[in-house]
Parts: C-alpha cells; structure tokens; sequence
C-alpha cells in the first residue's frame, strides 16, 4: 500500500449507509467497526473531507445535505434507530493531543447520532469494547448535538489551550522576629566576714573590713569567679518571603465543551500530575506540570 494512513480504514459514512439498507427500520443491531478513526481518502471528490493535518469536520459539515458534504446527514436522519456501535480502534496513537482525541470523538458521536446510532464505545482496549458489547452497553459514550453556531462547510484543527501571562501580585513578606540571645546572670559574690584581731581579752579591737572589691568588668576578673562579658547584640530577623498568585479569570470553554479547571498552591519544585478519565474502562487523559 502506497498510503500507511490508508491501513484500516472504514470508509465509515458508505458503510453506515448499507447498513442502513440492509436491516429493519429501528431493528436493534449491535456493531463493532474495527479501524483507524481518521477519515483517509484518495478519491478527488473526497479528499476535501480528509481528516489529515488534525483536522475534523465542524458541525456544519454533518447538518447539511449529503449532496454538500461526505458527512452531510440532512438525508440520513433516523435511518440507524436502534443501532449500537463500539468503535475498536488499531491504537491510540492517531491522536496528536487529548484535545484531537475528543474532537474526533465528538465529531463521529455527532455524525452517527443524527441518524439515531448511539457510538457506546472508542477504545484501543479489545477487552474493554467486546466486554461492553457482550454485556449490551447501550448509553452513548459523550453525549454532543450540532452547535446551530457552528454551520459553515469547514474542517477545523483541533482547540489547544493557550497559556497566558498573568499579572503577579507583588509578594507578600512576613517577618519573623528571632528570639533575642539569652543572658546569663553572674552569680552573686560570696559575703565578706570582717575578720577580728584579739590583742587583749578584755579589750578587743576590731580589724576594719577590707574596701569594697571593685565592679567587676568584662575585663576584670575576681578569682573564683567567672569573667563578665557583653550580651550578644539579638539577632536580626529572619525573613520569610511567602509569594502566591492565582489566576485573575479561569478560561471560559468554547460553546458545547465541558471546561474543567483546577487551581493550586504548591511549593516550589512540587510534582503535581492529574490523570482524567471520561468513563471506567477509558484511556486516562494527563497532564505533567
């Protein structure tokens, strides 16, 4: 095959329409398409509607006629009542973002859900999607209608979230007073006994008292005690800078989308993942910051 990209492919909106054909009006029917999800053709009539270069039809490529557009179901309204899809993908590994993904999920949700199919499930899980099937899963995966807003014949790129700068407040400082060095006391000299002299019994004398010791000083130093020193000036204050910032205004999402926002604080160097997934059994969806 000269073309990878056409490995696998359905040519899905020709092979609804015979299975439209083929089974009773609302006759319950389950079906489980095995392909690449992308629309691949090299057909010059079609090849407007490839969806290479993570392009998806809009709304207004499936509202219209079918004589407009490949995906055109103004015609095909109904005629898949009763039908039950699981759509097993080759891998997962077609999607060039999240945002593709669900895209191109949206779209073919769109597309089968106006002729009255319910797509239940996309997955690259083999167990998964015959194990709904089995069981008789029947509730769409997403649940997505034309946007009345979005009818222009155009094939769009995926959304991406852009990232945008926000004004930081300046930091808020909190200062925190260090406890001031301790002094130790000097202990209290020892009391002076005045010392006596007896030169006759019956009459003694009495020897004055030494002058007082002088003030001790840092640098004087009386025996058997210890030397007097300066109190250590307090230390300065520690700082502790402590900086936050929010987002002003959370990203509103486009009409027909499910915007989910999730604001933090962490310290720096935090490792933060999230992991999301629609529905149990899904692939997750993640995101490393």
């Amino acid at each position: 095959m000269d073309n990878p990209q056409l490995a696998g492919q359905l040519r899905v909106p020709q092979l609804l329409d015979t299975l439209a054909k083929t089974c009773e009006p609302s006759q319950r029917i389950t079906v489980i398409l095995v392909g690449a999800p992308l629309f691949i053709t090299t057909y010059p009539k079609e090849m407007a509607f490839n969806m290479e270069g993570s392009l998806t039809p809009g709304d207004g490529m499936v509202a219209c006629s079918s004589s407009k557009s490949l995906f055109g179901t103004a015609e095909r309204k109904g005629q898949l009542n009763g039908v039950v899809i699981h759509w097993l993908t080759p891998s997962d590994t077609w999607a060039t973002s999240e945002m593709h993904r669900s895209a191109v999920l949206r779209f073919w949700t769109v597309f089968m859900g106006e002729q009255g199919a319910e797509l239940v499930t996309f997955s690259s899980d083999t167990a998964a999607v015959f194990d709904q099937a089995v069981r008789g899963e029947n509730r769409g995966l997403v649940s997505a209608k034309i946007d009345p807003n979005d009818l222009g014949l155009i094939m769009r790129p995926p959304l991406a979230f852009k990232r945008e700068t926000i004004p930081v407040p300046p930091p808020v400082r909190a200062a925190v007073a260090a406890k001031p060095a301790s002094e130790t006391p000097l202990p209290a000299p020892p009391p002076l006994t005045p010392a006596l002299s007896i030169t006759n019994a019956a009459a003694p004398s009495v020897v004055p008292p030494p002058p007082p010791a002088p003030a001790v000083t840092p640098s004087t130093r009386v025996e058997g005690l210890p030397i007097a020193t300066k109190p250590e000036p307090p230390a300065k204050p520690a700082e502790e800078t402590v900086a936050m910032s929010v987002p002003l205004e959370i990203p509103k999402p486009a009409r027909g989308n499910i915007g989910i926002a999730a604001v933090w604080i962490a310290e720096p160097g935090t490792d933060i993942d999230l992991w999301v997934a629609a529905k149990p059994g899904m692939p997750e969806a993640y995101w490393n910051e």
